[in-house]
């Protein structure tokens, strides 16, 4: 049986490599590095090859939609959070 394993020293990413590659395009929006946001790139820092980011992503525009998307979902978990709390705190008084 062979078992697919990467060469000594290989890049080759196991995983989720759609969220890998959210994850790396937006610590560079977070740290002001957007000039090294490109799909190329990307694919590096992630270790897949560059044609294996367009099977999650059709080009740049789509992975940054998804990072807003992210971005917007983090932020309403957040508020819905603080209004639970808010809720819980004011049957307090």
């Amino acid at each position: 049986m062979l078992i697919d394993t990467p060469k000594s020293g290989s890049n080759y990413h196991h995983g989720n490599v759609k969220e890998a590659l959210l994850t790396a395009a937006q610590n560079h929006i977070e740290n002001n590095q957007c000039e090294k946001i490109s799909l190329r790139a990307l694919s590096k820092e992630v270790g897949i090859t560059p044609s294996a980011v367009y099977n999650h992503f059709a080009d740049k525009d789509a992975l940054l939609l998804a990072i807003k998307i992210r971005i917007f979902q983090n932020l309403n978990r957040f508020l819905h959070t603080i209004a639970k709390k808010l809720r819980t705190l004011k049957r307090l008084w």
